[in-house]
């Protein structure tokens, strides 16, 4: 029987690794696996990501592939802010995790410096989530490792540069709250050329168009030859480009995980706002979005624990809560429109406290009403809502979303593979997009008035 031509996707997200197997004909995933990524160590001065056991999942999946399907190409896209450190015999010498504590001094350190950053739009954010962060930490208390770099890959590029010994620079991860890029110049920012990171990082290359192939190792023990291997992105730049390929209209993007991501055009950026974790993305097609982010997968994983997801709204539990006059305060992880703040539950009668289901009400009235507020920091919402990834699944996210944000339509996904589909479509770019739906998420007039009070009385706590 002859084997299915695939496009094969790797997607390291913050929370899971999953491999996408994408019919080449038509778009159709055939296969998914999924791995929980918990693959970070311990050094003495630092919080890696552990690149070794991810080339042994890449090699272990690549083969599992080669197996089943004729591959045609490869690509890898990641959570953001993660960068390798590469010597002269492409040994890894440092791949610092975006989760890792950096000690006090350096942080205020670090602050005082990029207070005289020039267009980057981008927000201080807590551990190393601001790349820069971590070379600069290498650069200052690490300086003997410094000097030994030849080469930095991007995590996305370093993955593509294993799989075909070709280095690349990918702009969408590189921008991605970095401090490293002048969105207003359109070029590499000021800290980029004082730590003389030109000397470092390989030349930009174009995202749609392939780097080399797939190393003759991975294929040794098979006929297949000439398995393309693409650059890689920013995991959710890859899902705007989806959504932006088919749909003519403007719109707005929701990506949600881990992390929940608003893309909106029209939105704006001023520096009262970046300290509301507000930055500017840069599109594949190197466009400036305003972002809003907000970690509410987090959140939502911190404060529903195990229980199971409900699948129904119960308007007399929100009335409830309402009347009982029950909230939750940001926050519970760093990150999003109130990342300085404490989080904080108040809930009067314990009994409630027990009942999972009144509980989930409330958490899913909270993180809802934090991605909001998130997303209202880019400004009016002044187009439709588009919510892709993990809680467009979510009866409450989606009606509380939708219901929320009274003057605009709201849709949901045809699934919640908008990042893979993005990666797919990267390779595929010249593929028109078929049969791909949208649901609307209907308005309640009932559900609107109860999040409208509800609404106006959490905000009143947030002051």
């Amino acid at each position: 029987m002859k084997k299915p031509i695939i496009d094969l996707v790797f997607d390291f997200g913050k929370t899971n690794i999953k491999f996408y197997f994408f019919q080449k004909k038509d778009g159709k995933i055939l296969e998914k696996l999924k791995f929980n990524n918990s693959l970070r160590k311990n050094k003495k001065k630092y919080l890696e990501i552990n690149i070794d056991r991810y080339k042994k999942l890449l090699k272990k999946c690549i083969s599992y592939g080669l197996k089943k399907y004729n591959i045609n190409s490869l690509i890898p896209i990641t959570h953001g802010s993660v960068m390798v450190t590469i010597n002269d015999k492409d040994q890894v010498l440092n791949c610092i995790s975006d989760e890792n504590q950096y000690p006090k001094l350096f942080n205020k350190f670090f602050k005082k410096t990029v207070t005289l950053s020039k267009n980057t739009f981008t927000p201080l954010l807590p551990r190393g989530h601001n790349m820069f962060k971590s070379i600069y930490f290498i650069k200052k208390k690490i300086n003997s490792d410094f000097r030994k770099i030849k080469n930095i890959l991007l995590f996305p590029q370093y993955l593509s540069f294993y799989l075909s010994g070709k280095m690349s620079l990918e702009l969408s991860y590189l921008a991605n709250h970095s401090y490293l890029w002048d969105f207003k110049r359109r070029k590499f920012s000021s800290f980029y050329e004082q730590l003389g990171l030109r000397n470092f990082f390989p030349p930009i290359v174009n995202p749609f168009k392939k780097i080399g192939y797939l190393k003759k190792k991975f294929t040794e023990n098979n006929h297949q030859k000439d398995i393309l291997v693409y650059p890689g992105c920013h995991d959710s730049s890859g899902c705007y480009y989806f959504h932006k390929k088919f749909n003519e209209k403007k719109f707005i993007l929701i990506s949600t995980g881990t992390w929940i991501i608003s893309y909106n055009s029209d939105g704006k950026i001023n520096n009262k706002t970046l300290n509301k974790d507000i930055l500017y993305s840069l599109s594949l097609n190197k466009f400036n979005i305003p972002t809003a982010r907000y970690p509410g997968g987090i959140e939502f994983k911190l404060l529903n624990k195990k229980n199971k997801i409900l699948k129904k709204i119960d308007k007399k539990i929100l009335n409830k809560i309402l009347l009982n006059k029950d909230y939750i305060l940001p926050s519970f992880f760093y990150g999003g429109p109130y990342m300085n703040t404490k989080g904080k539950i108040v809930v009067k009668n314990p009994e409630n406290i027990k009942s999972k289901k009144y509980m989930q009400h409330l958490i899913m009235l909270y993180v809802s009403l934090m991605s909001f507020v998130s997303l209202r920091q880019l400004g009016k919402i002044k187009n439709s809502i588009i919510i892709d990834g993990i809680f467009s699944n979510n009866i409450f996210f989606k009606s509380f979303i939708s219901n929320l944000i009274t003057d605009q339509k709201v849709y949901i996904s045809a699934d919640t593979e908008g990042v893979a589909r993005g990666a797919f479509y990267i390779i595929n770019h010249k593929m028109e997009i078929n049969n791909y739906k949208y649901t609307i998420v209907k308005k309640d007039t009932s559900l609107i008035k109860i999040l409208k009070n509800y609404k106006k009385f959490w905000e009143k706590k947030l002051i």
